[in-house]
């Protein structure tokens, strides 16, 4: 059953074929193994290349919130395509906000576990951040 207050869903179905162009140019990594988005992504990928339009029943699922699960799952089991990819499509941005995703050519959103190794853009970072030490805090401050 659909929640009542579900008019965003329609609005991202009716923009799904726009939506749809960009997860397949890029190449999109994770720290965390399995990751059950990237291997959705990597299916939707395959199943463009293979251009099938039916989602297979052992799909990854694991990374669809409650709220979607009524759209991407009918009742009787199958999966909606159209609905599948859209929730990917949205997880993989929130994914990509928070660091979970990453694409290795991306200066925004580059590996995260990158950023504070000994090559790293933040190498030798103390863990009171940096302006550790007060006297340049107040300079900082003060200009």
């Amino acid at each position: 059953m659909r929640p009542l207050d579900d008019s965003h869903f329609d609005f991202l179905a009716h923009r799904y074929g726009n939506l749809r162009e960009f997860p397949p140019a890029f190449t999109f990594r994770s720290n965390l193994n399995p990751y059950p988005l990237l291997q959705a992504v990597e299916l939707l990928r395959t199943l463009n290349q293979e251009r099938r339009r039916a989602v297979p029943e052992d799909a990854p699922l694991k990374f669809i919130p409650a709220t979607w699960h009524p759209y991407v799952v009918d009742r009787s089991g199958r999966i909606d395509r159209r609905y599948y990819e859209l929730c990917a499509l949205l997880e993989l941005r929130m994914a990509l906000r928070a660091g979970d995703v990453w694409l290795e050519t991306s200066r925004s959103y580059a590996n995260p576990g990158e950023l504070f190794d000994s090559s790293g853009p933040l190498a030798g970072l103390t863990p009171g951040g940096l302006y550790a030490d007060t006297d340049a805090r107040r300079r900082c401050r003060t200009g």
